[in-house]
């Protein structure tokens, strides 16, 4: 029990350092509108996610400081990779945002205490 809430706890320190980024925190953002809000093209079976060239393009970065970026934020659970043929897109993953959710909350729920 006192290892499972280290380890989820673990993983929300990884999500707080990973969103201390303003540029992790855009790029979430970025995958968050999927391929259809930004007018990209779907075809079935593609993701709606986005690909490293796509994120490169929308933040007008290097394809590597991108890749550094989701790396972390992959790490840190709040990012999945769907690879498709030549090509891997980003997507959110639901696991780390509701571990981070319901930290917040319990933290919130919390009597205050001074």
């Amino acid at each position: 029990m006192a290892m499972e809430q280290g380890e989820r706890h673990l993983g929300v320190v990884r999500a707080a350092k990973a969103l201390s980024d303003p540029v992790r925190v855009q790029i979430l953002h970025l995958i968050s509108q999927g391929r259809s809000g930004w007018n990209l093209p779907t075809d079935e079976g593609t993701p709606d996610g986005l690909c490293v060239c796509e994120l490169q393009e929308h933040l007008q970065l290097a394809q590597s400081l991108v890749s550094y970026h989701l790396r972390i934020l992959k790490q840190a659970g709040l990012v999945s990779e769907v690879p498709r043929g030549r090509w891997t897109y980003y997507v959110l993953n639901p696991t780390g945002f509701e571990a981070l959710h319901h930290f917040t909350r319990a933290l919130v729920a919390a009597p205050l205490t001074l």
